[in-house]
């Protein structure tokens, strides 16, 4: 699959950059020795969720857009290498666009803060009070998938619900939704 972004991807999220500035600082040296120590008696499960090579940010949001490749061969089926016919059954490929606009996004990864952060703006009046803002990209959710609530738990489970309760609400702008992708029974106010 072609994926587009991916150099950008990698720099907000792949693993903290580690400094090598070559220095022979002793104190620096045994300082990395009692981490790489402390780390190995948290055992594996925390090392996953906290240890170096683990992007800790909680505030994370991005949109993916999938787009499949076509490949019209004049009525003619293709042949894949093992000779069979090709019924274009994602023998194309697919083009990936990280970092698209939530809008024309197909798969949204996120936190609950992240969307939380997006979705909600604080009222000027009351500083505690936080309303509802741009929710309409979240109008036609097929799937949920909440993982590791758990760790999420420990956080502050009011983000989930705020964000939860977003979903699948009828769309009060018709600016920049793409109906294609919202289902009838969410525009029915059914969903």
């Amino acid at each position: 699959a072609m994926v587009d972004n991916m150099d950008r991807f990698d720099e907000e999220y792949g693993p903290p950059a580690m400094s090598e500035d070559g220095s022979d600082d002793e104190e620096e040296d045994t300082a990395r020795v009692r981490r790489k120590a402390i780390l190995k008696q948290k055992g594996p499960e925390w090392n996953e969720l906290f240890g170096d090579d683990v992007n800790d940010d909680d505030d994370f949001k991005l949109g993916m857009s999938l787009t499949p490749n076509v490949v019209k061969s004049a009525g003619k089926k293709r042949r894949n290498v093992a000779g069979n016919a090709d019924n274009g059954s994602g023998a194309s490929g697919v083009s990936v666009k990280l970092f698209a606009e939530f809008y024309r996004s197909d798969i949204i990864l996120s936190s609950p803060i992240g969307l939380k952060m997006v979705t909600t703006k604080k009222d000027d009046d009351d500083e505690d009070e936080e309303t509802p803002t741009d929710v309409d990209f979240l109008s036609s959710i097929d799937i949920c998938l909440v993982t590791r609530s758990d760790v999420l738990l420990m956080q502050n489970w009011d983000h989930v619900n705020g964000v939860l309760d977003c979903l699948n609400q009828q769309p009060k702008q018709i600016s920049d939704i793409d109906f294609s992708r919202v289902r009838n029974y969410f525009l029915e106010g059914q969903g």
